[in-house]
């Protein structure tokens, strides 16, 4: 068999990438702009105000969602700290783009971010880390969950968050920020008995139903689409977003958790 390149040949088949300049997926035979307009999205009818009776008005289908609220939240995961998404008015009031990511169904994705019980959040389904964990218990493995502090000589190498404002990693006298006296008792009681020497980590997604969080407003943005076109549109809108808008501060990676 003569493996001569084919190049010149009209029977080649393959298209040369080197020098692409455009690039971009097809709906129906034309071009689809992938760097979605969250404003857009919410003109379309395509976001819901999320409370506790709300989770099932969502689309049980596969799809990109962003996830916007007005609670401070003082950590990061990522130190694209120059470079957030914009604030988006929300009835009159400004939000932060908290979170996007995608899943095979937009309802499960938000019930494990933000309708998480307090009974869990450890070493299960991932979901945004914002509060403190009390089921920690020290010396553990866990898996999933976010590690907002260890000693620095402990010697385990995890990624620790950053304090957005001070565009810094997180240390210990962080900490009392992160938690309130709206906490469940639970965690306030668990946060009293840490100290320097602990490890602590973060819950796997929040309740909003409960006091620290229901005072805000929290709202889902979504781009419900079906299982068909799941893969690859809803990777592709996840990271060209984050590239182009900025990467959200509870988004520990450039494309997924």
């Amino acid at each position: 068999m003569d493996f001569t390149s084919k190049n010149d040949n009209e029977d080649n088949k393959i298209t040369e990438l080197i020098n692409v300049k455009e690039y971009g997926l097809t709906i129906n035979g034309n071009p689809f702009n992938t760097n979605i307009d969250i404003m857009d999205l919410i003109k379309s009818g395509k976001f819901l105000e999320m409370n506790k009776d709300s989770l099932n008005k969502l689309p049980n289908l596969p799809g990109n969602y962003w996830i916007a609220t007005n609670e401070p939240i003082l950590h990061s995961l990522n130190p694209d700290f120059d470079h957030r998404p914009k604030k988006i008015e929300y009835k009159g009031i400004d939000l932060n783009i908290i979170y996007n990511g995608q899943g095979d169904t937009i309802r499960t994705r938000i019930n494990a971010h933000l309708y998480r019980p307090k009974t869990k959040g450890l070493s299960d389904m991932s979901g945004i880390s914002v509060d403190i964990t009390n089921l920690y218990e020290q010396g553990t493995k866990i898996s999933h969950n976010k590690c907002l502090y260890m000693k620095k000589d402990s010697g385990k190498g995890k990624k620790l968050p950053y304090h957005e404002n001070l565009k810094r990693s997180i240390n210990y006298d962080d900490v009392k920020e992160i938690y309130s006296d709206d906490d469940l008792d639970d965690v306030k009681n668990y946060c009293e008995k840490i100290d320097e020497d602990s490890t602590i980590y973060l819950k796997n997604g929040i309740d909003i139903n409960e006091d620290k969080h229901k005072k805000y407003i929290w709202l889902v943005i979504y781009y419900d689409m079906n299982k068909f076109i799941y893969h690859p549109f809803s990777d592709i809108i996840e990271q060209e977003w984050r590239r182009i808008n900025g990467s959200p501060i509870l988004c520990s990676y450039k494309c997924g958790r």
